[in-house]
């Protein structure tokens, strides 16, 4: 990169910077009411992740800038832990953005899935931003949404199945409506 010109050095360090940070709102924006068609994702991304930042945390620089801000070794130890769990959360969040959107892009068929109770959260303080949550199992994923505006208030139990409706693509199915079956 020494006889690259700056343009294109300032367009990779922003590619790089912006790529993982669109991934959170991404994630907000389409990942609330996805279910993803694969269950083995998390159990493949989460450890990949793990082991990808703790090379980065056990990297000589990143030692180098640990040991001259943290001279005892346990706060070093505890540094680099926290910052590996931190880091992994972070690029699995934005991760599954990625996915959610490219999912809602390719999702061009309409379907009516049904789905599983698997739990059940209620919640009537004012604090609260939903007032029920549910645990759906969809295939064999499961995603907790707040379902406030997806299905009115009814009697629901652990094992009741629903009726979804939404988009269906190659990597998951996007909720658009819901009801009791």
């Amino acid at each position: 990169m020494r006889g690259s010109p700056i343009w294109l050095r300032v367009s990779l360090l922003i590619l790089v910077l912006l790529t993982p940070m669109a991934g959170l709102p991404l994630h907000n924006l389409f990942g609330a009411r996805f279910f993803n068609a694969y269950s083995s994702y998390p159990q493949v991304v989460v450890p990949v992740l793990m082991v990808l930042t703790g090379l980065l945390v056990s990297s000589s620089r990143f030692q180098d800038q640990a040991r001259h801000r943290f001279p005892t070794g346990w706060v070093r130890a505890l540094f680099s832990l926290v910052s590996m769990l931190l880091l992994a959360g972070i690029l699995y969040v934005c991760g599954s953005g990625w996915v959610a959107a490219t999912s809602r892009l390719l999702a061009r068929e309409p379907a009516t899935v049904e789905l599983e109770v698997l739990n059940l959260y209620r919640d009537e303080s004012r604090r609260s931003r939903c007032s029920q949550e549910l645990v759906l199992a969809y295939r064999d994923s499961k995603s907790r949404l707040c379902t406030d505006h997806l299905l009115p208030r009814a009697e629901l139990r652990v094992g009741t199945k629903l009726q979804a409706d939404g988009l269906v693509s190659p990597l998951g199915f996007h909720l658009q409506a819901l009801r009791q079956k």
